[in-house]
């Protein structure tokens, strides 16, 4: 059985020096598309093939807000970010943020709910 993790710890960091204080991360959309091969010939179930490009998908991310920081919508390129997963592990891609959303409630803490879309593959780094 894998070892469980819990996400405290997580952090994300850009190149330009933006670092989120994490509330919560989630990996999402990575993947690849798949080939079809079966044929004319085929006669119980359809085969497949994965594809040659996969899809590194998106981080949606929950992290506090600091109105005062350079964040990463401002770049107009994605810039190498890495995913610190809080036990030794890391994941360094790259990444820009397409949208964010942020909440600024009467006595409490501002969040950002952004999404960073992924570019290009993972160097992943183990303990």
């Amino acid at each position: 059985m894998a070892t469980p993790y819990t996400g405290k710890g997580n952090a994300i960091t850009f190149a330009s020096g933006f670092v989120g204080e994490l509330l919560g991360l989630r990996l999402a959309g990575a993947g690849r598309e798949t080939i079809p091969t079966f044929h004319a010939g085929t006669t119980t179930k359809k085969t497949f093939m994965p594809g040659p490009i996969s899809e590194p998908g998106t981080l949606n991310v929950e992290i506090h807000f600091d109105p005062s920081d350079t964040p990463p919508w401002t770049t107009t390129a994605a810039e190498a970010c890495t995913i610190d997963w809080g036990n030794g592990m890391t994941w360094a891609t790259s990444g820009f943020l397409t949208t964010f959303d942020v909440d600024g409630p009467i006595e409490n803490k501002m969040i950002l709910s952004g999404v960073i879309k992924l570019s290009g593959d993972y160097t992943i780094t183990t303990s």
